[in-house]
């Protein structure tokens, strides 16, 4: 775990359960019953992503570590944690 001072405190190295949201794409994380994995589901709201005439999503399993990597990418590229 890495704690930066910058204007807010930065917390990295852990995977949060929650949701990370921009724009209409919606990664939720969520520890798995064996608590060894993360699941993520992600979703994609409105008319961009349409699979016969539903909207996107998907849910994968990976490991803690991919997970806080996975969050990392999010913050960096501007998703906002919502819960």
């Amino acid at each position: 775990m890495k704690y930066s001072s910058e204007n807010k405190a930065k917390i990295t190295g852990i995977a949060i359960s929650g949701a990370f949201e921009l724009e209409g794409h919606s990664v939720i994380f969520t520890t798995a019953k064996d608590k060894e994995q993360i699941k993520i589901t992600e979703s994609m709201r409105g008319n961009t992503w349409q699979t016969l005439g539903r909207n996107w999503s998907m849910t994968r399993y990976v490991p803690i570590t991919e997970a806080i990597e996975e969050q990392d990418k999010l913050i960096k590229y501007g998703y906002l944690r919502t819960n």
